[in-house]
């Protein structure tokens, strides 16, 4: 049955394809498809930049209807206000909106968005660099629920404020990388949302104070999501507060570097947050022993992200995972320079439930201690996340081991790491058919290799390999067969690569691609040719010299 179903998804994909590709010249295909497909094709015509100046009008006929449910609108050169008036002219009153990485649009086009807000559940709008405040004003929804404003540079209090008055229902409220916001913002929202406010995402706001945790402490008791990474000028007054009256699940409060440890303490001290908070990221604090062992006792801690704290020993972290190990699934403790092989032993011993485990840039540690997890069938076929990048002592022999074992892995990192050849290739190959996340950068990595794993892990999503000089072509072309559902490909370095195999790749990708290919000496004119005895890709030049 499985099969069955993604061989139908397979052929639903090369239809849809078909039609993309053919569309202009037969506009009547858009007009018969049903509501679904129309949106998809939206989609893919936006990611694969065909919505160009001289076809567009003709598209936007055949394909924005009144009854379009679903816009997503992502990761486009071409697409600018002229395409979101069009779209606003069908009259479509869309229940979930994003608009994301599209450099072209301005506040005028979303402005035009704005118009067709009033029955919109959830809006994105990310990345955005041309829009400001004025677009904002108009936005309005009875049944908003979600807004994600993440990286939006312009936009000020001024904007936000609008948005929140606008759209008293909201629970979900993401603004984080907004430079420009300050306490007003938050404080806002808070007053505003009040219990209605569920998730808040304030992450890199530089210019927050405690007055903003202390307003979300006051008026909103059922926040369950709040995220303060690298807040720098928030201290600990606020945050204990928010743990004494919110019913907080996940806090990260990561580079938050005026929280100290005795703030810290009493942060965790709060019976509240004792019993409600699940996930806690606090990596890059200067804490010391006594948090750390407060951190461990939360009764119902499943995510637990420690990662460069510089207190954080092989002593320390035994009792926190004598304490709390048998409840995480979630294990991060990279950039900890001083655990060494005992950490990994104290993870082996009491971890029990682990699903995802970081362990990278840790340069005292082999692995060698972690074998006997590795080697348990029921432990190991646990693990779906296992990130080892810059462990640079790490054994090639152990990772040989937890590839062969862990088979359930759908994110593994391994870059920099030493022995990375063919035959860990070939591993990953045999032994990882759901991996989504590969990074295997600094490897020694031939074609052979690279083309396995294209042809069995057909569910990669992001895989890199910069760093291997000896690929060509060929790996590029193998992925554009077999990889369809990549989305970020990282291959600098890779000198023999040519930009015509990159656009392949591009064009074969059902979802839209980011590469990133910086090679400081790549060889111009490189051309390739398949050879049509053995059915392999060739560069023309080698194949004229040999011959």
């Amino acid at each position: 049955i499985t099969g069955w179903g993604e061989m139908v998804k397979t052929l639903v994909n090369i239809c849809l394809s078909k039609i993309e590709n053919s569309l202009c010249s037969h506009l009547q295909l858009g007009k018969n498809l049903n509501r679904k497909c129309r949106e998809i094709l939206i989609e893919r015509l936006c990611w694969h930049n065909r919505f160009t100046s001289r076809d567009l009008a003709k598209l936007a006929t055949s394909l924005f209807t009144p009854n379009l449910m679903r816009i997503n609108i992502c990761y486009s050169d071409r697409v600018d206000d002229m395409f979101l008036e069009l779209l606003t002219n069908s009259r479509c009153y869309p229940e979930y909106i994003t608009i994301s990485r599209c450099p072209k649009i301005t506040s005028k086009g979303i402005a035009k968005v704005a118009k067709i807000t009033k029955r919109t559940e959830e809006i994105i709008l990310r990345k955005l660099p041309g829009i400001d405040d004025n677009c904002l004003f108009e936005i309005g929804s009875p049944f908003l629920a979600r807004i994600s404003l993440c990286g939006c540079v312009k936009i000020t209090d001024l904007g936000i404020m609008s948005i929140i008055k606008n759209n008293r229902n909201l629970k979900s409220v993401d603004i984080s990388w907004l430079h420009l916001l300050t306490d007003r913002s938050v404080i806002e929202i808070a007053k505003t949302l009040g219990p209605k406010l569920e998730e808040l995402d304030a992450a890199g706001l530089n210019q927050l104070t405690s007055l903003s945790t202390l307003a979300l402490a006051s008026y909103c008791p059922n926040l369950r999501r709040a995220n303060f990474e690298d807040c720098v000028k928030l201290n600990g007054v606020g945050l204990t507060e928010m743990a004494s009256c919110c019913k907080v699940e996940e806090l990260n409060i990561s580079i938050c570097k005026e929280i100290e440890d005795t703030a810290m303490q009493e942060i965790l001290s709060q019976s509240l947050l004792r019993n409600s908070l699940q996930c806690l990221h606090i990596n890059g604090l200067p804490l010391e022993q006594e948090s750390l062992d407060m951190a461990a006792t939360l009764q119902h801690l499943t995510t637990l992200s420690l990662c460069g704290i510089a207190s954080l020993n092989d002593s320390n972290f035994d009792r926190i995972c004598m304490t709390a190990g048998f409840r995480v699934k979630e294990l991060q403790v990279s950039n900890c320079t001083d655990l060494t092989d005992k950490a990994c032993q104290s993870i082996t011993t009491y971890c029990t439930a682990v699903s995802h485990l970081s362990l990278m840039n840790l340069f005292n540690i082999t692995g060698v201690t972690i074998l006997p997890l590795l080697k348990d069938k029921s432990r190991a076929l646990k693990l779906k996340e296992l990130l080892l990048s810059g462990s640079k002592n790490f054994q090639i022999d152990v990772v040989r081991v937890a590839i062969s074992e862990c088979q359930n892995l759908e994110v593994l990192c391994l870059a920099a790491l030493k022995g990375l050849d063919d035959d860990v290739a070939f591993s990953i190959a045999r032994n990882l058919p759901n991996i989504r996340i590969l990074n295997i950068k600094n490897g020694n990595f031939s074609d052979c290799g690279i083309c396995e794993i294209a042809a069995y892990c057909n569910e990669l999503q992001l895989l890199n390999v910069a760093g291997n000089h000896k690929l060509t072509d060929r790996s590029v072309f193998s992925l554009a067969e077999n990889c369809t559902k990549l989305e970020e490909f990282y291959l600098s370095g890779c000198a023999k690569v040519t930009k015509a195999a990159l656009q392949y790749l591009s064009d074969n990708c059902t979802n839209p691609l980011y590469y990133e290919h910086k090679v400081p000496n790549a060889p111009n004119g490189l051309l390739m040719a398949k050879n049509l005895d053995s059915g392999s890709y060739v560069r023309v030049d080698q194949w004229f010299n040999k011959r």
